[in-house]
């Protein structure tokens, strides 16, 4: 998630590293310019993972994500090198028809998109 959506939904400051989530991939979602990610054999997505969240904010994350993903524990690898349990939102199964093959292009996303999706 970007910073500038993430400071509209929560407003307290957390400890963030990269982290990769391999057997994973993110795609485009037909009609929308945001992304979906659905488990996919030898592809890794890159992110961000986000430590000690509230239950708060992740009520708030959750309202926000809507039915359109679901919420689900997986292991993922900071970049620091160290292995953790984490939580991805993956595009519900009923909507998956809709992620298309082709990658999701966040530098795109910031450049033509971002401003109105903070809107």
């Amino acid at each position: 998630m970007f910073d500038e959506v993430w400071k509209q939904l929560l407003k307290a400051n957390y400890r963030k590293i990269n982290a990769s989530l391999k057997g994973y991939k993110r795609g485009r979602i037909a009609g929308e310019t945001y992304p979906g990610i659905k488990a996919c054999l030898n592809t890794t997505v890159e992110g961000v993972l986000v430590f000690g969240l509230s239950d708060r904010d992740i009520k708030v994350l959750d309202k926000f994500e809507s039915d359109y993903y679901k919420r689900k524990s997986v292991r993922v690898v900071g970049d620091n090198g160290e292995n953790y349990t984490a939580e991805v939102y993956l595009l519900h199964n009923k909507y998956r028809k809709r992620l298309l093959s082709v990658d999701w292009d966040s530098k795109e996303f910031r450049e033509k998109y971002l401003t109105s999706f903070c809107r």
